[in-house]
C-alpha cells in the first residue's frame, strides 16, 4: 500500500507540474493575442520596414509556375531533400543528406495592390505548406527508384534507409500572413505567421486556446493536488 500511495502522490504532483507547464503556453498565447491586435493587417504597397501582416493569397515567384518533382503537383515553390541512414556496418553509424531541387528564387505574397516576396523560412512547418514524403530500404542487387538522386543511390549499401522529403507551397488563397519586412522581402524573425485563412480567423483560434487552458490549468492543478492529498492521506493510514 505504501508503493501505491507514493506512486498516486508522484501522479497528482505530475498534474500540478503539468499544469505549470500549460501556463507557460499561455503566456505565448497572450502574448499572440496581443501581436495579432498591434498588428492588424494593411495592404501590402503600404508596408515599411518593420512588422508587418497581411491579408493575401499566393502566387509564383520570377521563376513561375513549379510542378514538384516527387508528387508532380503544381506549386508556386518546393524544396527536396533525401536523407540516408546507415546502421551498424564497418563504418559505423552514418547519416547524411542531400539537397535534391528547390525553386530558384522565392514565392510571392500578393493582394489586390501589391506583391511581396516571400522568404521560405516565414512558411517552413506552416498549414500553408505541403508535404509529400517517400521511404526506401536498399536490399542487394535491387534497383533504386528514380525518385532517389543519382549521387546517393550510386553509394547504396544494403539495409541502407532512404528517406526523400519535398515541401511545396501551392498557389491561391487566402493566407494571413505576419512577420518582418527587411529589404522588400517577408522574412522569419521573432513570432511569425503564414496560415491559410485570414486574420479573424488566427483571432478566433488564438482565443479558442486561450480558453481551453483557461479551463485545462485549474482542473489540472487543483486535480494533482486533490489526488497527491489522497496519495498523502492513504500514506499516513498505512504507516500509522
Amino acid at each position: 500500500m505504501a508503493t501505491a500511495a507514493a506512486i498516486v502522490i508522484v501522479i497528482g504532483l505530475g498534474m500540478a507540474v503539468v499544469s505549470g507547464l500549460f501556463a507557460l503556453i499561455s503566456l505565448g498565447d497572450l502574448r499572440l493575442r496581443r501581436l495579432l491586435r498591434q498588428t492588424p493587417p494593411t495592404p501590402i504597397a503600404a508596408w515599411r520596414p518593420g512588422r508587418v501582416a497581411a491579408e493575401g493569397f499566393v502566387e509564383c515567384g520570377p521563376a513561375g509556375h513549379q510542378t514538384a518533382p516527387l508528387s508532380g503537383a503544381g506549386c508556386a515553390w518546393f524544396d527536396v531533400s533525401a536523407t540516408c541512414h546507415r546502421a551498424g556496418d564497418s563504418d559505423g553509424e552514418l547519416t547524411w543528406r542531400t539537397d535534391v531541387d528547390r525553386t530558384p528564387g522565392r514565392p510571392t505574397l500578393a493582394d489586390t495592390g501589391g506583391r511581396v516576396p516571400i522568404d521560405p523560412a516565414v512558411f517552413a512547418g506552416s498549414r500553408a505548406a505541403e508535404n509529400t514524403t517517400r521511404e526506401y530500404v536498399h536490399k542487394r542487387h535491387s534497383v533504386p527508384p528514380p525518385w532517389i538522386p543519382a549521387s546517393m543511390a550510386e553509394s547504396l549499401k544494403r539495409g541502407d534507409s532512404v528517406t526523400v522529403r519535398e515541401i511545396r507551397l501551392p498557389t491561391g488563397g487566402p493566407v494571413f500572413a505576419l512577420g518582418r519586412l527587411e529589404n522588400g522581402t517577408l522574412i522569419r524573425r521573432g513570432r511569425t505567421i503564414f496560415t491559410p485563412g485570414r486574420h479573424a480567423d488566427a483571432v478566433e483560434a488564438n482565443d479558442g486556446d486561450l480558453s481551453l487552458m483557461t479551463v485545462t490549468i485549474p482542473v489540472f492543478f487543483l486535480g494533482g493536488l486533490i489526488v497527491a492529498g489522497v496519495g498523502v492521506a492513504i500514506l499516513l493510514t498505512v504507516t500509522n
